[in-house]
């Protein structure tokens, strides 16, 4: 059993310690630490997301407080995965196999989760993320504690586990830590004057010292002493019995990186299921930047094209751009003209896709919390927990609604044969529930969680894969092909494919298929009238010309 697995109170139910690469990822994605604009990290323990609508409801209030990276502990969630939970917002959680028991999870936004380097699931208590920046690279560390009444060994097993967690962090990292650490630490701010900062509510108690001397151990400092608050925006657990509360949920960061801290406080209003602890939010002088190498393509709302009003206006304003062409020099003028006069005239007269999905949770749910948050906040428990009834039953009224309302646009568009809303319908259905992403392990079976070493690994693959001895051919064989089929190109562009072939290949491209990089659909191509069979013809002796040959049987 590996040491990272060890964090487990149940040793019989571990997940395997293994990378997760997350969606979105764009190498060329950088965060901005010198920017003034700040990025809000968070922590919170949640108690549970095992109830209808829980992480919708997480969603919403990280955007009501504008997080951008949190740190969820008592997920309750089986196994390990990643999940878009509305909002803009993505769950990346590590949890036990088959008992929901403790859990940690790392929340991100849609700007963040593109700099995702690696998401690695330790164990159930502990998860580890990496995230590029444009001056290197920041290692955040969601971590769950054993409470008070863990024996000895459960504890030191844990503070085991997340030290050799830090041990393997480049020392050119920005290291954050966020979690329920259930530890009180010390107000002797002299001994630990590197740690902590002069704002300490609480006596130090065993776990605090753990955490005090890992924090030594590995220059870090817990942000949430370092601000002088009111005692409400300090603590961030409230006992049941209304008086006891403590600071045990933390935000801690490299000590070389403290400056970059602005703000660290706990935040009342927060309100997810029946959670007794508090949102912590620190402010850091970081932004988001996404960089992108070439724009997205523009995806069009080809789904309109069905509408005969709107074929006709597309293939005409083709044909008047097709009528003001300019003759071109290069095989590469003549394509990029011909891209951005489509996508041009397709966006004007078509209009583009609406990527943004409806949220299912109505309007007198959101009442309905926003009434038992204020109850909280005034002290009135009886009408809070009174609430708490109803907001669980809106919220599976909703999503009964959700699912039915669905369930009949599925029906419906079954009936017509109408495929492509078929499988949008279903996808609706299924999107909060995202597939498994896979690890990259080297050729021994170790699990790579090194850009670099992925990289080299899935060199080796293919080189192995693509030089198999089965296909192999002698260099005379090689010689003998290349010459039957090489021609001489011609400085002059061939004769092109006549206007009959170019509509049969197009006739035999399928529908409702991806546009790929250049974001020219079938559908474009397609419903673009004459026009488009004479700019296509116009355009292939260019790449005709350019590699030398033409083939009928290549223009499909």
């Amino acid at each position: 059993m590996n040491s990272l697995a060890t964090a487990s109170d149940d040793r019989s139910s571990f997940i395997p310690s293994r990378p997760l690469l997350a969606p979105g990822l764009r190498n060329d994605q950088r965060l901005n630490l010198l920017d003034h604009g700040g990025l809000r990290i968070a922590t919170w323990n949640v108690l549970t997301l095992n109830f209808p609508g829980a992480k919708t409801l997480l969603a919403m209030e990280l955007k009501r407080f504008r997080i951008s990276i949190a740190g969820i502990t008592e997920t309750h969630l089986v196994g390990n995965g990643t999940d878009p939970i509305g909002e803009g917002y993505h769950l990346l959680w590590s949890g036990q196999t088959t008992t929901r028991r403790n859990g940690v999870g790392l929340v991100l936004d849609n700007k963040s989760i593109k700099c995702l380097l690696s998401f690695t699931p330790v164990s159930d208590r502990i998860a580890n993320a990496r995230l590029s920046h444009k001056q290197g690279k920041m290692t955040v560390l969601v971590c769950y504690a054993p409470t008070n009444e863990a024996d000895d060994e459960a504890k030191e097993t844990f503070y085991s586990a997340l030290a050799n967690e830090l041990s393997k962090i480049s020392p050119h990292d920005i290291v954050i830590l966020l979690g329920d650490m259930n530890a009180t630490v010390s107000d002797n701010h002299d001994l630990w004057r590197q740690v902590i900062g002069p704002v300490i509510p609480d006596p130090l108690n065993d776990k605090g010292l753990r955490l005090l001397q890992l924090c030594s151990m590995h220059n870090l400092v817990i942000t949430n002493t370092l601000f002088a608050r009111k005692d409400i925006h300090k603590y961030t657990w409230y006992s049941n019995d209304g008086r006891t509360k403590k600071m045990i949920d933390y935000i801690i960061v490299s000590q070389r990186w403290r400056s970059s801290i602005s703000n660290c406080r706990t935040y009342r209003s927060a309100e997810i299921g029946n959670t007794d602890h508090r949102l912590v939010v620190a402010n850091m002088r970081l932004r988001l930047q996404a960089q992108r190498s070439q724009p997205r393509p523009t995806k069009i709302d080809v789904s309109r094209l069905s509408d005969q009003e709107i074929r006709s206006k597309y293939a005409i304003d083709v044909s008047n751009r097709f009528d003001a062409l300019l003759p071109f020099e290069s095989s590469e003028d003549a394509w990029i003209s011909f891209k951005k006069n489509v996508l041009e005239s397709a966006t004007a007269n078509i209009g583009r896709a609406k990527r943004a999905k409806k949220a299912w949770v109505q309007f007198d749910t959101l009442d309905v919390i926003e009434q038992r948050r204020k109850a909280r906040l005034l002290g009135d428990m009886p009408t809070y927990r009174r609430l708490n009834g109803v907001r669980n039953k809106l919220i599976q009224r909703d999503k009964k609604l959700f699912v039915e309302r669905k369930a009949n646009e599925l029906e419906g568009a079954a009936m017509k044969g109408d495929v492509g809303s078929l499988y949008k319908h279903l996808r609706d259905l299924t999107s909060d529930k995202a597939p498994s992403v896979a690890s990259v392990v080297s050729a021994d079976g170790q699990p790579l969680s090194d850009e670099a070493a992925q990289v080299s690994r899935w060199k080796d693959h293919f080189s192995s894969l693509l030089n198999a001895d089965a296909v192999a051919q002698t260099d005379q064989e090689l010689a003998r092909l290349a010459a039957s089929t090489q021609e001489v190109p011609s400085n002059e562009p061939e004769t092109s494919f006549t206007t009959a072939e170019i509509h049969s290949a197009l006739k035999r491209l399928k529908n409702n298929k991806a546009a790929g990089v250049c974001g020219v659909s079938a559908e474009l191509l397609k419903y673009a009238g004459p026009a488009m069979l004479l700019w296509l013809q116009m355009l292939f002796p260019w790449c005709g010309a350019q590699n030398g040959s033409r083939r009928t049987g290549d223009l499909a």
